[in-house]
């Protein structure tokens, strides 16, 4: 994915420090006292009142760059702003080619690239629409979505190549609430002595 080159100078200087704190002081103090002077109590007169301040702001405080030297440069063909201003998150494939993100596991397809990356981290990318990718290195890893909820996000129909995944997916759900269900204190022995035996019965179904 692109960078744009984008680098944070911070306020390491007394002198530096202090134009950040006078220039917070202005906005959560001073601006705050103009519009209450000019009798604004909505967003929309704030908005055309704030034009006016920051003219009157600059005249008394701005100062010209010591280098007029303009950084910006174009956006170039090859860059992307929806794949730079992105939410990324890295995750671990497990040896089922599964991995879990925000309540929900996604199943990776079955392919030389997605084996490849087992027991490695991989990368997360979540857009803005809520759409999830999943990279290794410069290669896009296709996935199925299951959510924790009990349904499927993103595919009503499991395939026979992810079926292996699934199965042990719904194995760890259930022995979950099973746990739980077993530390309730209405839970009477013979329920208990129950819930047992379908869990063993699972075990015994389960894939290998």
């Amino acid at each position: 994915m692109g960078e744009l080159n984008i680098e944070t100078l911070c306020a390491n200087t007394p002198q530096a420090k202090g134009r950040v704190e006078r220039a917070n002081a202005t906005l959560q103090d001073r601006l705050v006292k103009e519009l209450r002077l000019a009798g604004i109590s909505t967003v929309e007169a704030a908005n055309a009142f704030a034009e006016e301040f920051i003219e009157s702001f600059n005249k008394r405080f701005a100062r010209p760059a010591r280098n007029p030297h303009n950084a910006h440069r174009p956006l170039r063909d090859d860059e992307q702003l929806q794949d730079v201003f992105i939410w990324k998150e890295t995750r671990k494939v497990s040896r089922s080619l599964t991995l879990h993100y925000k309540r929900v596991m996604y199943v990776l397809d079955d392919t030389e690239v997605a084996r490849s990356a087992i027991t490695k981290q991989v990368e997360l990318y979540e857009s803005d629409e809520g759409e999830v990718t999943i990279w290794h290195g410069d290669r896009q890893l296709h996935a199925r979505a299951f959510s924790k909820g009990g349904y499927v996000r993103q595919a009503a129909v499991v395939e026979n190549k992810h079926l292996s995944a699934a199965l042990a997916y719904a194995k760890e759900m259930q022995e979950q609430r099973t746990a739980q269900r077993l530390k309730g204190p209405s839970v009477t022995k013979r329920e208990k002595r129950l819930m047992a035996q379908q869990q063993a019965a699972a075990e015994g179904l389960a894939p290998s």
